[in-house]
């Protein structure tokens, strides 16, 4: 075979094969990093979606909150009530009245006012439904001025403060009443701004019906 026969068959060979067009390697990295950033961006988007989601709220039993509140109240007349038995010239007695409560509706309750000498000294329950820091109010009004009962969980209620930035998070609270609040149960509190709390007792009862009278 000839040196032009072999030149010419070579030729023919190389036309012979499929044509490829060569991807420069950098076009290759391209492509594949394009795809990473959209499985990143994917992800993160998940990610926040999972972040950001407010969690399930636990159903409220509406009617069961409204029979402890109504239970709590009760026990607390009862106590007021034994309190003033022994004072013959205290005359008590109950009332019939109607508190509208979101989630609670439109529901009958009992408040309490007692008689000394012309001072007339009224409880009247405030409300359990959607008290800020208490499960429940009743308020103590006499010719004076007003206090608050407020029933309490141990420990008392606290403003609760969070931070938040990329790559930190902090969390602080502070009392929001003044006093000790040892145990859950009913408390005396002053009003507001500065509300200083002391369990409710025979004594704290009576002290505070001086308060709101003299």
């Amino acid at each position: 075979m000839t040196e032009q026969s072999s030149r010419k068959e070579t030729q023919e060979n190389l036309e012979s094969r499929p044509h490829r067009t060569p991807v420069p390697p950098a076009t290759e990295a391209f492509s594949n990093v394009l795809v990473d950033q959209e499985e990143v961006s994917k992800s993160f988007s998940k990610f926040v979606e999972r972040k950001t989601q407010a969690p399930a709220a636990a159903p409220i039993d509406w009617d069961k909150r409204k029979d402890d509140w109504l239970q709590q109240l009760e026990g607390l007349y009862a106590r007021m009530e034994s309190s003033l038995r022994p004072f013959e010239k205290i005359f008590t007695k109950r009332k019939r009245m109607q508190l509208t409560e979101h989630g609670f509706g439109t529901y009958e309750v009992e408040g309490l006012m007692f008689m000394i000498g012309c001072d007339t000294i009224e409880v009247t329950p405030v409300g359990a439904a959607a008290i800020i820091g208490a499960h429940a109010r009743v308020d103590l009004l006499g010719p004076r001025k007003r206090l608050m009962i407020v029933l309490l969980d141990k420990g008392g209620p606290r403003f609760v403060m969070r931070t938040k930035s990329e790559g930190f998070s902090e969390q602080s609270s502070h009392p929001m009443v003044r006093g000790n609040v040892e145990q859950d149960g009913w408390y005396i509190a002053t009003t507001p701004p500065n509300i200083t709390v002391v369990p409710f007792s025979e004594e704290s009862f009576q002290n505070a019906i001086m308060e709101v009278s003299n």
